[in-house]
């Protein structure tokens, strides 16, 4: 290991990350500094609470090494972006060793689509194999249409009120309510699992 990278929230819209380049920790005596981001407006009595904790934390882990930190950088509330992703690139950044006060809005961006282009893929993976053009009475005939309920007998008809479900995005589908519903459940969520067996 040569290089640990600490990020912590210190309140809703505060965080530090500390940065400590490892050498040495077998040899005695030897003593490491750390240095510490974190943003304008931290609370100072919390922020060396938690780095008094670190510090205790890795003298115990590292045997008779100790552990300075050193006030690297405070980012200015002017600096508008993303604090999350203002901590989250930065931390990368430091891991990477990169250019840290190179740091601006374009730099926050490309990081942010480069997580959501893999979190694109791993979303649509956990969505399911699931086709929801095929799911209709024709190719399942115990799912019921509910975009004509018109169509349906009224005791088909759900009268549940789920517009709450279709503006997060979700797209409901309702089986015949004849005592194999949970059935039915089944079948399509192993489908969406990909168990076609």
């Amino acid at each position: 290991m040569q290089q640990i990278v600490f990020i912590h929230n210190l309140s809703p819209n505060h965080w530090v990350i500390v940065f400590l380049a490892l050498s040495n920790t077998d040899s005695s005596n030897t003593t490491h500094q750390a240095e510490v981001f974190f943003n304008e407006e931290s609370d100072c009595k919390q922020l060396d609470s938690i780095l008094e904790k670190l510090s205790n934390r890795l003298s115990a882990f590292f045997n008779n090494s100790m552990f300075t930190f050193q006030e690297r950088m405070e980012i200015p509330a002017e600096f508008e972006a993303d604090l999350f992703l203002l901590a989250f690139v930065l931390a990368v950044t430091l891991h990477q060793n990169g250019k840290y006060l190179l740091i601006n809005h374009d730099i926050i961006l490309k990081h942010m689509f480069e997580a959501i282009s893999d979190f694109q893929e791993i979303h649509d993976q956990w969505l399911g194999k699931f086709d929801l053009h095929r799911a209709n009475y024709i190719n399942y005939p115990f799912i019921l249409d509910q975009e004509y309920p018109e169509k349906l007998p009224k005791n088909k008809r759900y009268i549940d009120n789920l517009d709450n479900l279709k503006t997060l995005g979700w797209k409901v589908l309702d089986v015949e309510g004849d005592g194999h519903c949970g059935y039915y459940a089944t079948l399509l969520g192993l489908e969406n699992l990909g168990n076609m067996a």
